[in-house]
C-alpha cells in the first residue's frame, strides 16, 4: 500500500470538514493554487506558518474517518468478501461488500466494489451524508 493510499481523498476530507472533523492530522492537502503546480491538489506531511490557513485541509486517515463515525455518531461500517458460486460448486471470492448502519443498527445502504479501498471510501462518503453539515 503506498503511503498515499492510507489517507482519504482530497473530496473525502472535504466532506469530513464540513461534518465537523476537527482531529489533528499527520498529513494534509495544500489546495493553493501556485504558478508551478497550478490547481493541484498535494499531500503534505508539513505547511509552514505563513502558509494561509484556508488553503490547508486536514487529511485523515482511513482510521480517523472511521473512529469519528464511530465515536462520534454511531455509525459503524462493516466490510467483507463478496462471494460468489462458480460453474463447479466451490465458493470463490468476489470483491467487496460494504455495510453502513447507524446507532439503531438499521442498515442504510450497501456497496458492492472490486476494490476493498474503493468499497470503504464510498461507504465512509454514503455514511457521512447520514450527518448533518456543522455550520
Amino acid at each position: 500500500m503506498e503511503i498515499k493510499e492510507t489517507f482519504v481523498s482530497f473530496d473525502l476530507a472535504l466532506k469530513l470538514q464540513k461534518k465537523g472533523f476537527n482531529a489533528p492530522c499527520l498529513v494534509h492537502y495544500r489546495t493553493e493554487p501556485r504558478p508551478y503546480d497550478m490547481h493541484k491538489v498535494q499531500l503534505h506531511q508539513v505547511y509552514s506558518l505563513r502558509d494561509d490557513p484556508k488553503y490547508i485541509l486536514p487529511a485523515p486517515t482511513y482510521q480517523l474517518a472511521l473512529n469519528f463515525l464511530r465515536v462520534g455518531y454511531d455509525i459503524d461500517i462493516c466490510i467483507r468478501p463478496g462471494i460468489e458460486i462458480d460453474n463447479d460448486g466451490f465458493l470463490r471470492k468476489k470483491g467487496y461488500i460494504g455495510f453502513v448502519f447507524d446507532s439503531m443498527c438499521k442498515q442504510y445502504m450497501i456497496v458492492e466494489q472490486e476494490k476493498y479501498d474503493k468499497c470503504l471510501e464510498i461507504c465512509i462518503d454514503n455514511a457521512l451524508d447520514l450527518i448533518p453539515d456543522k455550520k
